[in-house]
């Protein structure tokens, strides 16, 4: 592979709802020293997105150039920072990113009292006095602003505008589905419009937030950037429902950080009910054989409609619970239909992937919407090209 394809490659990867195209065709091309480098948009870009895109066709030379003089993976990871910082640089221009970064990079390599650091700071316009990156601060600021509910407000340059706390009153229940894990909502409740917070977790995740949703994140080494009404958008065309899509990225982010695997189903039409191997795992209304302690369950989740706008806001909480059992949450748009289900393998699933993995493709093969969530917290939402996208075959949507 060329080293102006693994920049292409790279910079297709960084955008979950932007795939690489194995048949040398798309609906977009990244336009790299003169090369054309076919890739498939899953939704139309966003004016934010054909900026980062114009961005990223600019400073690839000077990647491709990286990529000569040094060796992945460090040279690639490189990459994938810029392009983060390419991103942000949009999302919130003004901030001096290279130095946030720097700044939350060094957070992750120090201790308190032997326990990881983390951080929460809100950018904010404005200008402050003292700089927090300084490095004759830092043993006295590393047990500040770590909390769930304190930060550090600083402006575009890390100068400190004030420490604060985010109080219960101004912390309100959201009044529709959200586009961030729920332990961002108190951040995402004092947010103003011109306001990032950017987030050091106690697994050394970073996260960015700005009002409507999760702008940036890097998990396990690798950095995901997130156009939050086109990605949520785009799970609503791959279910094949726009409020079930709504709903479940929601559920599927806070899944994903509580670090529990999970496989959830949307079957609409019922699907798999007649392939699940353990029938006393089905709730269904039409059925009766579920075993006792799930008919228990079954009306504490009375209620929950997918398919309805705010039809998890109220369980999403048991929801998440029950999706941590072993096998499948299964679920149409009005109801659960089963949990706990052990669905039955199917022949063009295939016994080379793990047994979560091979129970969501098999699920997909029997005509339901399998998502996969991994104990890593990646995100896979698996659906059937049928040529949409000139594949014709099983793909997944990652994030996270």
């Amino acid at each position: 592979m060329t080293a102006h394809q693994v920049v292409a490659n790279l910079i297709v990867d960084i955008v979950p709802q932007w795939l690489t195209s194995p048949k040398g065709d798309g609906n977009q091309d990244l336009l790299i020293d003169g090369q054309s480098f076919p890739f498939w948009s899953l939704r139309e870009p966003t004016n934010e997105l054909r900026e980062f895109k114009r961005s990223v066709e600019a400073l690839a030379p000077t990647w491709i150039s990286w990529l000569a003089q040094g060796q992945p993976p460090s040279a690639t990871n490189l990459l994938q920072e810029s392009c983060a910082i390419a991103w942000l640089r949009i999302v919130a221009p003004g901030v001096q990113w290279e130095k946030v970064l720097s700044y939350l990079m060094s957070v992750s390599q120090r201790t308190f009292e032997n326990a990881a650091i983390t951080s929460n700071l809100v950018i904010s316009p404005g200008e402050g006095r003292v700089d927090i990156s300084d490095v004759a601060l830092q043993k006295l600021i590393a047990p500040l602003a770590g909390s769930m509910q304190s930060f550090f407000r600083v402006d575009g340059d890390l100068r400190l505008q004030q420490y604060d706390a985010i109080h219960w009153n101004d912390v309100h229940d959201a009044e529709d589905y959200k586009l961030y894990p729920e332990f961002l909502h108190p951040f995402s409740s004092i947010l103003q419009n011109d306001d990032i917070s950017a987030h050091h977790t106690s697994r050394g995740d970073l996260l960015f937030l700005k009002r409507g949703g999760l702008r940036a994140a890097r998990r396990k080494g690798q950095w995901r950037i997130y156009d939050p009404p086109t990605l949520k958008g785009v799970v609503g065309d791959l279910l094949g429902n726009y409020w079930v899509g709504a709903n479940a990225f929601e559920f599927l982010l806070d899944l994903s950080f509580k670090r529990h695997g999970a496989l959830i189903v949307y079957d609409p039409q019922h699907a798999i009910i007649e392939h699940v191997r353990n029938p006393g795992s089905i709730i269904a209304s039409e059925t009766d054989g579920a075993d006792h302690l799930r008919k228990s369950l079954k009306a504490a989740l009375a209620g929950v409609q997918m398919g309805e706008r705010n039809g998890l806001t109220k369980k999403k909480r048991l929801m998440m619970e029950v999706a941590s059992l072993d096998g499948a949450l299964v679920f149409d748009k009005t109801q659960i239909l089963a949990i706990g289900a052990m669905i039955a393998l199917h022949p063009q699933a295939g016994d080379q992937h793990g047994a979560r993995t091979t129970a969501a493709l098999s699920a997909l093969a029997f005509g339901a919407h399998p998502i996969k969530v991994s104990a890593d917290g990646d995100i896979d939402v698996y659906f059937r090209d049928d040529d949409r996208f000139g594949m014709n075959r099983h793909m997944a949507l990652s994030f996270l």
